[in-house]
């Protein structure tokens, strides 16, 4: 894994401990069929690397290995990390009032 940080930026440090835990396979499940949308995602798809995250390895590098609801369930989460990652860099700089002015 301290390859995979060097070379993106991103430190992918819960996955690495998933990949000891589960294997790799394992832990592509783990993370794929969470409920939530993983900062691991969203990080990769701010920096640029998206073809480097779980969900597109499931989609797109590995389909055969998994269920159709596991890939289904990647492209979910990719889809909607993208949205994420789209509003935050869509949104726009609000300045707050003071609550209390001199």
């Amino acid at each position: 894994m301290k390859a995979y940080h060097l070379t993106t930026g991103y430190p992918a440090t819960r996955f690495a401990r998933m990949c000891d835990n589960h294997g790799e396979r394992g832990a592509m499940r783990e993370l794929i069929m969470s409920d939530k949308i993983e900062t691991g995602i969203v990080g990769c798809i701010e920096c640029g690397i998206e073809k480097w995250s779980v969900e597109w390895a499931v989609i797109h590098l590995f389909p055969e290995e998994f269920s159709s609801e596991e890939r289904r369930w990647a492209q979910v989460k990719f889809d909607e990390a993208k949205r994420v990652v789209g509003r935050k860099r869509k949104a726009p700089k609000v300045k707050v009032a003071d609550p209390m002015p001199a």
